[in-house]
């Protein structure tokens, strides 16, 4: 009589590591799937506030140093205008790059989760690129794209250039 406590007891162990595995995988499967509502949402909110802020209205030292010696022109435009008109200027010049790395980092250090990696091109040229985990391995991309165009001292003008911004995980 006494034996079959131990049967059953057993038996309910056993039944628990069953459903502890089987919840522990699901969980696991879940949670390796890559966030697509998050990417999608990071995509299109950088886009626009790279689309919609003035260089005027960003506080940021980076910006005031470059409007002050006069390689920003015209503090009206859009970050993302103003990388266009790099890239018009000279994509083969390392000065511009270094001017769009250094605007980007400035700009999305501290509100970009670095969980995440983006990339901004203008017309199929990558402008910047910050990655933890290189295009080719992601699961999923998720880009937004804009369409800029420009004009410098409104005597030259240039684009339209296709704008995207790349996100994956």
């Amino acid at each position: 009589m006494g034996k079959r406590g131990y049967f059953f007891t057993l038996d309910a162990f056993i039944a628990i590591g069953v459903i502890m595995t089987g919840v522990f995988i699901v969980l696991l499967l879940v949670s390796s799937r890559p966030f697509t509502a998050q990417s999608v949402l990071l995509a299109q909110d950088l886009a626009n506030s790279l689309v919609s802020t003035k260089v005027k209205d960003i506080n940021n030292p980076v910006f005031s140093n470059l409007t002050n010696t006069g390689i920003i022109t015209n503090a009206g435009l859009s970050p993302l205008t103003l990388f266009g008109e790099f890239y018009f200027r000279g994509l083969s010049d390392q000065k511009y790059n270094s001017y769009n790395s250094l605007m980007v980092y400035n700009l999305t250090e501290g509100i970009f989760p670095r969980e995440f990696n983006f990339e901004i091109r203008i017309n199929n040229a990558s402008i910047y690129r910050f990655n933890t985990t290189a295009l080719e391995d992601a699961e999923l991309i998720v880009s937004s794209k804009r369409i800029i165009s420009g004009s410098i001292d409104n005597t030259q003008f240039w684009g339209p250039y296709p704008a995207e911004v790349l996100v994956w995980q």
